[in-house]
């Protein structure tokens, strides 16, 4: 079984200035690219400006699909189910 997570309204980028990771922490931006573009991504944005991460974080993340833990929709799916062994032998 395979679990996915889904977010709901990823697919729409806010329009400038709303919405942006201003209000948040260096840190957690950084680890938001990092969940969401990667690794590589996330060391680019050391040493910079607040302002320059969170402007950098939005074209990073644009078109992911990725989303705050919070906005998270686990979606499952499930293994193929395989017929039993008297059934296939029929």
């Amino acid at each position: 079984m395979t679990t996915r997570f889904t977010c709901i309204g990823c697919q729409t980028r806010p329009p400038a200035g709303a919405g942006t990771p201003r209000a948040v922490p260096k840190a957690l931006i950084v680890e938001a690219v990092r969940q969401g573009a990667g690794e590589a991504a996330a060391r680019g944005l050391a040493g910079a400006k607040k302002d320059d991460i969170a402007d950098t974080a939005v074209g990073l993340l644009d078109g992911k699909g990725w989303a705050p833990s919070l906005l998270r929709v686990p979606s499952v799916t499930a293994a193929p189910i395989e017929a039993p062994a008297q059934m296939a032998a029929e």
